[in-house]
């Protein structure tokens, strides 16, 4: 008998609506994903850190980034090098787009 997990695959859509949720919850929680304390703090457990370190949602967000972050580490073990380097040029654009819209 195999007990081993089967691998998981997730499309654009489901990994986008993962993102959507997140930032959704971000928002609501008041906390700024683009500060990088601030996420690393989230990521870490250090919720005494956040601004507001007995919001519910702190726990729930950070379970949704570990997941997001692990499903983004298992794709792209299957998409290869060149895959990679096409979410790294995706990535920079949409941070650049980002950077122009709140500047």
């Amino acid at each position: 008998m195999n007990d081993a997990l089967p691998a998981i695959n997730p499309d654009r859509q489901e990994l986008a609506a993962l993102r959507q949720a997140i930032n959704h919850l971000a928002v609501h929680s008041g906390l700024d994903l683009t500060d990088r304390s601030t996420l690393r703090a989230l990521v870490a457990g250090n919720l005494t850190a956040l601004p507001d370190a007995d919001s519910p949602n702190y726990v729930e967000l950070r379970t949704m980034l570990i997941l997001l972050y692990r499903l983004e580490d298992s794709t792209s073990e299957d998409i290869g090098i060149d895959g990679l380097q096409r979410l790294w040029r995706q990535h920079g654009e949409i941070v650049d787009a980002h950077a122009r819209r709140t500047a």
